[in-house]
């Protein structure tokens, strides 16, 4: 786990610091998947490649203390030639809307989203 003042290296070229942790030692995401919510109010950076074939992002259920506002995720296309161009990322608000849409689509090889909760939905900052 990272201090809040180190950065990290978290896939080739891509390096995210000051309070971000990685999913996992699972490495990317290649199939649909739920996020969930551990406890920690910490924000998350996720690798998906989506090379094989489309892939859903489903945010945690909305609860009493999920998502709590300012939960902010890193999505990054963690294909090594970028795959979002050729099967597209959709990011699932499972409850809540994301920029005014309940499923959000992003189809630009190696495109980085920045997915941040207001307490009311989903803001999506995307970047590629």
């Amino acid at each position: 786990m990272s201090t809040p003042y180190e950065s990290r290296q978290y896939a080739p070229g891509v390096a995210f610091g000051l309070g971000y942790e990685t999913r996992s030692d699972q490495g990317p995401v290649t199939t649909d998947t739920t996020l969930s919510f551990d406890g920690m109010r910490q924000s998350r950076t996720i690798g998906v490649d989506t090379s094989k074939g489309p892939v859903t992002l489903t945010l945690p259920a909305v609860e009493s203390h999920v998502p709590y506002q300012g939960l902010e995720f890193l999505i990054y296309d963690a294909a090594p030639v970028g795959s979002f161009g050729l099967h597209p990322l959709t990011v699932d608000g499972n409850g809540k809307n994301i920029n005014n849409v309940p499923k959000y689509t992003v189809s630009k090889s190696f495109a980085m989203l920045r997915v941040r909760y207001n307490g009311s939905f989903y803001s999506v900052f995307v970047s590629a």
